[in-house]
């Protein structure tokens, strides 16, 4: 997937007949609107939705301690390539105008399990940034379409 560009907007059926060679499980992830698609690259520990085939968001699962299995490859944030771990402490080291409600501390976890910081990059595109069950540890990083 590194190969070729993906990105929010386009048809995820397309793109998968022209460049995907990776396995990956598609279903419905909301039972009364079959239109939303979740595309799983489970060995990757990728996961994609979509409405209508129209990408609408990527999500990312960098490594994490002790944790279920994990993104092998470089995740680039703003041309910055991403330490592994991703520590919490260090989300604006990547995401420098981010919005967080507290300093970062040596003494008390600066953030709750699986809280959740937007980061907008447009009127219509923002990342969301996930703590994992661990908060000193970033769980999942997502491009998502407002």
């Amino acid at each position: 997937m590194e190969e070729i560009a993906i990105d929010i907007g386009i048809n995820i059926e397309k793109w998968l007949n022209q460049y995907c060679n990776i396995p990956y499980k598609k279903e419905s992830y909301i039972a009364e609107h079959p239109e939303y698609e979740l595309y799983e690259f489970s060995k990757e520990y990728i996961i994609i939705r979509a409405k209508e085939s129209i990408i609408t968001s990527i999500e990312i699962y960098p490594y994490q301690f002790q944790s279920s299995p994990y993104y092998k490859g470089d995740i680039i944030v703003f041309d910055k390539k991403l330490e592994v771990p991703f520590l919490s402490n260090d989300v604006e080291k990547y995401f420098p105008e981010i919005k967080v409600k507290r300093p970062p501390s040596k003494v008390i976890d600066r953030f709750l399990p699986r809280e959740t910081l937007d980061f907008p990059i447009s009127e219509t595109l923002k990342i969301e940034v996930s703590m994992g069950r661990s908060p000193e540890l970033v769980g999942s990083i997502s491009l998502k379409h407002l």
